[in-house]
């Protein structure tokens, strides 16, 4: 009988593979709304510089914009509004890629800003040590 592992939330920590050479992190289901909203944040990412990849989605039909910015050490490193321009959006929309250096704070958030609605998100990324 084989145990099938247990997938968690990790929206504060990247989650090594058993190999130790990728790793992980998952934001669950998060509110966001016209405020700007944490959906993942890391303290420090560890000892060794990064690639991360990751995506962003929502389950919920919106034609509100929103508003996706990318911090390291506090400092925006990257931002975009997601335009819904009135067609309503689901699923999978956007893939995003970066490299962090070592001993690195990450934070990604997201933020509503043509309304007052709230809707569903998640992130999941993955990578590698570079």
């Amino acid at each position: 009988l084989q145990v099938m592992p247990e997938i968690i939330s990790t929206p504060n920590a990247l989650v090594q593979t058993t190999n130790g050479k990728r790793f992980y992190v998952y934001s669950s289901t998060v509110t966001v709304t016209a405020t700007e909203t944490t959906m993942i944040s890391i303290d420090n990412i560890g000892e060794r510089d990064i690639f991360l990849k990751f995506q962003i989605g929502s389950l919920k039909a919106s034609s509100i914009d929103t508003d996706l910015k990318v911090y390291s050490n506090d400092i925006i490193i990257y931002q975009t509004v997601i335009l819904a321009s009135g067609v309503e959006y689901i699923n999978d929309v956007g893939r995003y890629e970066f490299i962090l250096p070592s001993n690195s704070k990450l934070q990604i958030t997201l933020e509503n800003t043509s309304g007052s609605d709230s809707s569903p998100w998640t992130v999941a990324g993955h990578g590698k040590y570079v």
